[in-house]
């Protein structure tokens, strides 16, 4: 079964704490170079990380500061080392959502709001720009949200970034109805039998996943933010000390191995589910020991 879980951008970065995910920005860069990139400011994007690393070390059973992020093919980000565990990331509005499955699987999420129907031969086909423009008013932005997560979610599975032109792909989605991804223009559809769910976050955000599996779960699961938050004061702290490592080997960092072992996750072969999936609830609670009290603001650092 596919896993979706969610943190809500505004409560996890308060409840981490920004100078905390700032580092672990900082310590990620180490990693991989340009396995994501960070806009200045860019809470979201970082609480997507944070989400993924802290779900990912949970199924792994190893500290979040040992997962290794890298580009695969077609640039889309994979984890080193756990080629068997796919994931997808996506953040609007106030959430941040991961899709996590032992098969290739894409979400996206956008927040209900008004939006100027322009320019929409460039995202849509014919026979999407007519269901769109047969609404009126919030119900025409919110059809034209709604396809456009489940496309954007589709090509998210594929990983095939712009190989696919989003223009000649048609969805069609029924209201209540099964969502089909229909072949528009030149381009071929890759033989990937792909499914689809729709889903409601916080009242006003549309979800879209859409993976190989047959089983989507019925709700999105919300990660405590401090589960977050102990997951990032973790991260931190081991970055901190592999900081000094590195300082104190200058000869071994200049040859630029990095320590730590890569992620190696076990799954089940009787269903192809990461053990630490089926069944969880709550939370994600980081695994280790957890300090008493935060680690104190350097001096003369001001709040992001």
């Amino acid at each position: 079964m596919i896993g979706l879980f969610a943190a809500h951008v505004a409560r996890s970065f308060e409840a981490a704490g920004p100078l905390l995910l700032w580092g672990l920005a900082n310590a990620s860069s180490k990693w991989k170079s340009g396995a994501f990139s960070l806009r200045a400011g860019g809470e979201a994007s970082l609480v997507s990380r944070l989400l993924l690393l802290s779900v990912v070390a949970r199924v792994a059973g190893v500290p979040a500061s040992k997962v290794r992020l890298a580009r695969g093919p077609f640039g889309k980000p994979v984890i080193e080392g756990a080629e068997d565990l796919h994931f997808s990331l996506a953040h609007g509005g106030e959430w941040a959502v991961l899709a996590i499955d032992v098969r290739p699987v894409g979400v996206d999420i956008e927040r209900l709001r008004p939006v100027p129907h322009v320019g929409l031969s460039a995202a849509f086909s014919p026979s999407e720009i007519e269901d769109i423009e047969r609404r009126d008013g919030l119900e025409r932005s919110a059809r034209l949200l709604e396809l456009w997560t489940l496309k954007e979610s589709y090509l998210k599975a594929l990983g095939t970034g712009v190989a696919v032109p989003p223009d000649e792909l048609s969805v069609s989605a029924p209201d209540g109805g099964v969502v089909e991804i229909l072949q528009e223009g030149p381009v071929g559809l890759p033989a990937a039998p792909l499914r689809f769910r729709r889903y409601r976050l916080g009242g006003n955000h549309l979800v879209a996943a859409c993976g190989q599996s047959d089983t989507f779960p019925p709700s999105i699961r919300e990660v405590d933010p401090q589960a977050l938050r102990a997951a990032a004061l973790m991260l931190h702290i081991e970055g901190e000390a592999e900081d000094r490592r590195q300082r104190a080997e200058p000869a071994r960092a200049a040859t630029g191995r990095q320590g730590g072992a890569l992620v190696s996750v076990t799954v089940d072969a009787s269903n192809g589910v990461p053990p630490a999936l089926r069944g969880a609830g709550g939370g994600f609670v980081a695994r280790g020991r957890t300090p008493p009290v935060p680690c104190p603001r350097p001096a003369g650092a001001q709040r992001p």
